[in-house]
């Protein structure tokens, strides 16, 4: 039996999946302590886990980052994104690496899991000698020599010219975009009593010890340099809550018929462009349209076109199998489980993330990229190729193949329990003959 001490980003395209493997340490008779905001102790202790609060610093599981950090509301692009790993992010660590230590005062962590923006974390386990493993539940990010740098949404280009892109793109990167973070990270990490270390702050996602990366393979983009702690283990997916009924337009959506399911996903989802596109393009057309998530204050067509269905709650996991194109502005768990389907997807990427997880989609052929507002006549097109051309189809099958390949928590669970027993590196292909192999 080992002692996991979690501590992810307290945001649910995180938790989601992490609950999933928290789950499976549960019921292998792991002690698991999960340090979280308020919001999710319903989910952290319906996985089996022991919930401790965000005490030191805000909870911003309760509270919109926008709240904590105002100068989000006024910065865009590239000052945006270093506001918010500045303030946000590394600002944050010191307050919650005090309520770690306090953590295991008491309970002695044998293992930290966290991922690439839990600096706590990490600096938890410099500070107490504790294997730290880390799950990518967004795309990797981390450099390579095969790859433009996060952020850029921007697709491998192979061969020499490919690289030497790469090279000059991945320098402007550390020195201009992220130089002054990776300055303020060390400047932080030294308030807390660890070393400068005059990394950029990038290079310190992939943690020395494990990386379970939450999708397959054929999604990810290939680098030749891939760290060999990391590890592909599939698309970590939520079973769905219970609900009291199923929706009233459940035996239509399951009738046959296609259905378009279109979503803003849990976080960017206030922008109405991507539904009106949708709802215009599709305006009484065959498909049975399903709008999830659709936050209350956006203006919709009154009346309804008589194709819509709009749900504040959709079974996502019971209704894929029958979703024939999906729609979104690029939240990874929601194009995971579409990919896990054989689903196409249009993607209309947002900000965040989402503009590398939507050059994902196109580059592997499984769905279609749109500008982050397409008109009605954009997304009409987009639409009629994903039901055309087979291309789309036979690539969600090809990766929703590779995905069926694995079993997500157990190979996540099968790793951590390796790392809990050695306190080294796991790496590929290494397997210490104690749990099922890789």
């Amino acid at each position: 039996m080992t002692r996991f001490l979690v501590a992810v980003t307290p945001v649910t395209g995180h938790m989601l999946p992490t609950s999933v493997l928290v789950a499976e340490l549960v019921r292998r008779g792991h002690d698991v302590a999960w340090y979280t905001g308020a919001a999710f102790r319903t989910l952290v202790e319906g996985s089996g886990a022991q919930w401790f609060p965000l005490r030191s610093g805000p909870d911003w599981s309760v509270t919109k980052p926008y709240d904590v950090v105002p100068e989000l509301r006024t910065t865009r692009g590239v000052a945006q994104a270093r506001t918010a790993f500045s303030k946000l992010f590394i600002d944050g660590a010191p307050p919650a690496l005090a309520d770690l230590g306090e953590i295991h005062a008491g309970f002695r962590a044998e293992v930290v899991l966290g991922n690439a923006l839990s600096f706590a974390a990490r600096w938890f386990s410099e500070l107490h000698g504790v294997p730290h493993a880390n799950i990518g539940t967004t795309v990797l990010g981390i450099y390579s020599r095969d790859t433009a740098p996060m952020g850029l949404g921007l697709p491998p280009w192979p061969g020499p010219i490919g690289r030497a892109r790469n090279a000059v793109l991945t320098a402007a990167h550390r020195r201009i975009i992220f130089g002054p973070v990776s300055r303020h990270l060390d400047d932080v990490r030294s308030s807390v009593g660890l070393p400068r270390q005059g990394r950029d702050m990038v290079d310190t996602f992939a943690t020395p010890y494990l990386y379970l990366q939450d999708t397959a393979e054929s999604f990810e983009y290939p680098r030749s340099d891939l760290p060999p702690q990391v590890h592909f283990i599939g698309p970590l997916l939520t079973a769905d809550r219970t609900l009291p009924k199923r929706p009233q337009w459940w035996d239509e959506a399951t009738s046959g018929r296609p259905v378009v399911l279109v979503t803003q996903g849990t976080v960017t989802n206030v922008d109405d462009h991507l539904i009106g596109a949708t709802l215009e393009a599709l305006a009484g057309k065959d498909p049975l349209v399903i709008v999830a998530g659709a936050d209350a204050s956006l203006p919709l067509p009154d009346p309804l076109p008589s194709n819509v269905r709009i749900e504040g709650y959709v079974p996502m996991a019971a209704l894929m199998p029958h979703v024939t194109a999906y729609v979104t502005n690029g939240g990874y768990g929601g194009v995971q489980r579409a990919l896990a389907q054989g689903v196409p997807i249009v993607v209309a990427a947002g900000s965040e993330d989402k503009p590398e997880v939507a050059a994902r989609v196109a580059w592997s052929g499984a769905g279609i990229r749109l500008p982050q507002r397409p008109s009605a006549a954009e997304m009409r097109r987009a639409l009629e190729a994903l039901d055309t051309d087979p291309h789309y189809r036979a690539n969600g099958r090809r990766i929703a193949d590779d995905m069926a390949s694995h079993r997500p928590a157990e190979e996540g669970a099968d790793l951590l329990e390796q790392l809990g027993r050695t306190h080294s590196p796991v790496i590929r292909g290494a397997w210490d003959g104690s749990s099922r192999p890789n």
